[in-house]
């Protein structure tokens, strides 16, 4: 049907034509070489060549059925890109015949000749995604050009693709119009946009019909081509870089950082201070980035004004590989070698090089206010579409800071030595761990004893911060209603080292969980429960690197099943009204607890549903549910070792999160974490709200039920 012999190519215009697909796939090959060879000279190691059943499924679910894109707020311009994407898969095929047909007339792949039935199917669903894209093009721009979310950079290049992908489908439009109206086809299920185009050219000659549609071929042609040796230039890459950076990502639990080997022989310094230092995976995401800002867009750090904008750290990075790569590239192949002074070797931090052209980053280039902001929440991870990692970078560049530059905030050094001295951050004796347990008759395992059912691992903020220690009597009080056998290490127990190990003190992580370890093994212990999501991480994910294969259950996943399996039965209890968590003041029932999603138990765990399950448990409470809530909630501001790190007022994370609380008028704020029970409460403090809006934790709420 769509035969190309009459476009007037001729001999001469099939030379031309074969000249400028040879120029331009030769351009986009080198360039594309370099960007391949620049993967190769990143110094990091990282094996992600495993585990291809995993891959392969997020693939398909994230790449090829792009499943991140639509979500939330974001659900228009998803479902836009999603279009778009399926758009460029489908009329792959079409563009594939159409620069074929300069060579071969009425050249058909495989399977898609007009006349069978595979092939009028595909014209199809060409029609439609033409229509579709041509939809999303124009959404996308207004979304750029009139919306204007905060997130985005308008830039002209943005413009230009969208531009490019119209044309594309305009041109297809009148060439499958012309070719209608050329060749007599009327009406058919199977082209509609060719009949609807075809009529719209009633009144053009032949001639001018073939013009249109020469014409509409070479500009087709020449866009494709323009666009291919566009992508590896610039943010778009990403439609090439995408689908290997998702079949790479990280198939390891979210809450597992890579474990140094400090034993490897001639290592003098530990973490990553260069641009080089980095993997071929952390190059390839810098690549994949979209500059789409939904990373910082839902970044805690950025939401409060603070340095650190993870979109435009990606960017800094990916410039300033793309800058400087070829000379790293020459001496890969022999060249001379990269001296001390060259770029690539300066460290990123402290502030050596200067980045110019952000606005978010003002200033030395990577100052480190920037790598010291992150509350290491993966809110950003969670939001890319691209599975971009940004928390083990960062985390990275602090280990580099702590263990071998000694440059970290002042704040951390009384953390280390408590945790150094006393196995905790806060520095309080170790001989107390156990005073929060007192008159409660909680057994205590004693060395060489076997350990019961459950260990209860209490946590430092559990044992010694005054507030929290009313949550671990809660849980004691639950858990022997309920008939749990459990004990308690007492004074053996360490603080499991997460401060230590996202404040980049690798060193000091190692120690204690290696201690830990031991102990936990002398003990036999199999069954962990913990109401730290942070010891709860920490244990379930990273212990196994040190020998202590754990069944860790968080608190609030302990009280579901035990409330599920008949074994507590809360009754009716009074709201959590004003008090001051001891439970002698109380507002009438029923209770309404806004609920906020701990990120170690939730975005790091996917456990969402086991703490409002408990909640819901309790007659006369209702759960009422933030804007920002499950695996899009906002952190509390005390990851990452935040929670020891001065802030700002004008910058602080909880009070930014607890706004989102407050918007459901609840009479109580519901946490499963210590950390966000004292940053929750601060921000109760900080609006004089103590009163009227009190901060429990799930185990207070169901053991006043029992009373």
């Amino acid at each position: 049907m769509q035969t190309f012999s009459e476009i007037g190519l001729g001999a001469a215009g099939t030379v031309i034509w074969g000249f400028v697909l040879v120029a331009f796939v030769a351009m986009f090959a080198l360039i594309a070489e370099r960007r391949w060879s620049l993967l190769w000279v990143m110094q990091g190691k990282d094996d992600r060549f495993h585990e291809w059943p995993t891959r392969l499924k997020a693939l398909l679910r994230d790449g090829f059925a792009q499943g991140r894109m639509p979500r939330k707020r974001y659900a228009l311009v998803g479902v836009a890109h999603v279009f778009i994407f399926w758009g460029f898969i489908v009329l792959g095929a079409q563009t594939t015949m159409l620069a074929a047909r300069g060579f071969v007339a009425d050249f058909h792949l495989p399977l898609l000749d007009p006349e069978t039935f595979l092939g009028k199917a595909y014209l199809l669903a060409k029609d439609f995604f033409v229509l579709a894209v041509l939809v999303a093009v124009v959404a996308a721009a207004l979304n750029r050009l009139v919306v204007k979310p905060a997130r985005l950079t308008l830039s002209s290049e943005a413009l230009l693709i969208l531009g490019m992908i119209g044309t594309l489908m305009v041109t297809d439009l009148l060439i499958d119009g012309a070719t209608h109206r050329l060749h007599g086809v009327g009406l058919a299920w199977w082209s509609v946009n060719g009949a609807v185009v075809a009529r719209a050219m009633g009144g053009l000659s032949v001639e001018a019909l073939q013009g249109v549609r020469g014409v509409c071929w070479w500009t087709h042609m020449v866009t494709v081509l323009a666009f291919l040796n566009l992508l590896p230039r610039s943010k778009h890459f990403h439609v090439i870089a995408s689908l290997p950076n998702i079949f790479f990502r990280a198939t390891d639990p979210p809450g597992r950082l890579a474990r140094l080997n400090f034993e490897e022989e001639g290592a003098e310094s530990f973490g990553r201070s260069k641009v080089l230092d980095f993997t071929w995976k952390n190059a390839l995401d810098w690549y994949t980035c979209t500059e789409c800002g939904r990373c910082s867009d839902n970044c805690p750090a950025t939401k409060t004004t603070k340095p650190l904008s993870p979109k435009h750290l990606t960017m800094a990075l990916r410039n300033h590989l793309y800058e400087h790569g070829d000379d790293a590239i020459a001496a890969a192949r022999g060249g001379p070698p990269l001296g001390e002074d060259h770029p690539l070797n300066a460290p990123i931090v402290p502030d050596v090089l200067q980045l110019a052209g952000s606005p978010a980053v003002e200033g030395p280039w990577l100052p480190p206010d920037i790598i010291w902001a992150c509350n290491t929440c993966r809110a950003c991870e969670h939001a890319c579409p691209v599975h971009i990692e940004y928390v083990d970078l960062i985390v990275d560049l602090r280990r580099y800071q702590v263990m071998t530059a000694s440059e970290f905030p002042k704040e951390l050094t009384g953390v280390f030595k408590g945790m150094e001295n006393n196995s905790n951050p806060w520095g309080v004796g170790y001989d107390k761990r156990e005073d929060w347990a007192q008159g409660l008759d909680v057994p205590v395992l004693k060395e060489g004893e076997k350990a019961p059912e459950w260990l209860f691992w209490v946590g430092c903020a559990g044992a010694f911060d005054d507030r929290n220690v009313k949550v671990s009597q809660a849980l004691t009080k639950i858990m022997k209603r309920a008939g749990v056998e459990f004990a308690i290490l007492g004074c053996r127990e360490c603080c499991t080292g997460d401060p230590a190990r996202r404040a980049g003190n690798e060193y000091l992580f190692d120690t204690l969980a290696k201690q830990n370890a031991e102990v936990l093994n002398g003990h036999g212990v199999k069954k962990v429960v913990t109401a730290c999501p942070h010891c709860f991480n920490t244990l379930k994910n990273e212990y196994r690197d040190y020998g202590a294969e754990l069944d860790v259950m968080h608190h609030s996943q302990l009280i579901a099943r035990l409330v599920k399996d008949g074994r507590l039965k809360p009754g009716k209890t009074a709201a959590p009204g004003a008090g001051d968590g001891d439970g002698k003041r109380a507002a009438p029932a029923p209770a309404k607890i806004a609920f906020h999603d701990s990120c170690y138990l939730g975005r790091y765990n996917d456990e969402f549903d086991a703490p409002r399950d408990a909640l819901r448990a309790v007659p006369g409470v209702t759960v009422a549910e933030p804007s920002l809530n499950r695996a899009d909630s906002l952190c509390c501001g005390a990851g990452g070792a935040r929670m020891w790190m001065e802030e700002p007022v004008s910058q602080r994370v909880n009070l930014k999160r607890f706004e989102d609380l407050r918007a459901t008028q609840p009479d109580a704020v519901g946490v499963a974490c210590p950390f966000c029970m004292t940053m929750m409460s601060d921000a109760v403090k900080h609006h004089g709200l103590e009163d009227k809006i009190q901060v429990l934790d799930v185990s207070e709420v169901v053991a006043r039920s029992l009373d």
